[in-house]
């Protein structure tokens, strides 16, 4: 799996997305920005994880990102900054 499925967005109720380990997963959809509940995402060892969404930034009760591992991320969003209990 290079990207997750286009209905993950329809999971509003989901507080918590585990990825770890997905070595193929190289960028995670701006439909992340519909998941509303979403407090924390584990994606350690995604080592072809290139791009994380902009729409994380809008998560308001966004406050765990686990991005240990993940040797090919280019860059972390600037919307992150709008997150201010975030911990990385």
């Amino acid at each position: 799996m290079t990207s997750l499925p286009n209905e993950l967005h329809k999971l509003t109720s989901l507080t918590t997305l585990n990825m770890m380990r997905c070595w193929r997963l190289i960028t995670l959809s701006n439909e992340l920005g519909n998941l509303t509940s979403l407090i924390s995402s584990y994606m350690n060892e995604c080592s072809s994880l290139k791009l994380l969404s902009n729409k994380l930034g809008i998560l308001i009760s966004f406050t765990t990102l686990n991005i240990r591992r993940c040797s090919n991320l280019i860059s972390l969003s600037n919307e992150l900054d709008n997150l201010s209990s975030l911990i990385i």
